[in-house]
């Protein structure tokens, strides 16, 4: 950010503008009203953000299809078509059909496909499907091995707060928020644990495409 834009400062000025003084004040108030160190800080979590993309797309691929692996094993291959998903809460109901309808409307078909409608559900649906509510129906106690098969532990509400932790920060992330000031150590692990308690494979690929932990310790004034 300091070789581009400190040389031009009407870039630089062009570059605050495009960016608004709502989605750039976090940034000020941490540099001290600083409007250079406000970029590189902004630049730094870009980075950060770009880092840790991959691990996040990892998570969220490899849960909804292991979680469609237990369902369907569960339930029957076309479970999202099943009786048994009235028994969800309302809003996740509501989230299941909005998906079905969908895949309604864009292919014309008048039944599309778990795959189809697996891909389209959010990441949010998928770690609903964690919560306490969920226990009995999908007997997590017996069963969470299933979808994390070498996890360090099975308690449901382990995997539960750490896969909530992960999609807060995955949220963030897509609607371009700041999140260099979160624990991003503690999500890291989170991610690590929650993607190899899944799939050993899955784990080995993002360790070496990953470039999270580079980025977070190079810091602000170092992530240019």
């Amino acid at each position: 950010m300091q070789e581009n834009f400190l040389p031009n400062r009407n870039l630089e000025s062009a570059f605050v503008a495009s960016l608004s003084a709502a989605r750039l004040g976090r940034h000020l108030k941490d540099s001290g009203g600083n409007r250079p160190s406000a970029l590189r800080l902004y630049d730094w979590n870009v980075r950060l953000s770009q880092g840790l993309y991959v691990r996040l797309q990892i998570w969220e691929i490899t849960l909804r299809n292991r979680m469609n692996g237990f369902l369907s094993e569960k339930f029957g291959k076309d479970w999202p078509h099943r009786p048994v998903v009235s028994q969800l809460r309302k809003s996740d109901l509501d989230g299941l059909r909005t998906s079905v309808l969908r895949q309604k409307n864009r292919r014309g078909l008048d039944f599309p496909t778990t795959d189809m409608i697996v891909a389209d559900l959010s990441a949010g649906f998928w770690v609903a499907m964690f919560a306490q509510r969920y226990s009995r129906m999908f007997g997590w106690p017996d069963n969470l091995q299933k979808v994390f098969p070498y996890a360090r532990s099975h308690a449901r509400h382990e995997i539960f707060a750490m896969n909530g932790r992960v999609l807060e920060i995955r949220n963030r992330i897509a609607h371009h928020e700041p999140i260099y000031h979160l624990d991003l150590l503690q999500l890291d692990h989170d991610l690590n644990e929650l993607i190899r308690g899944m799939c050993q494979g899955a784990a080995a690929y993002a360790d070496k495409a990953c470039r999270f932990s580079f980025v977070l310790t190079q810091g602000p004034e170092r992530a240019t």
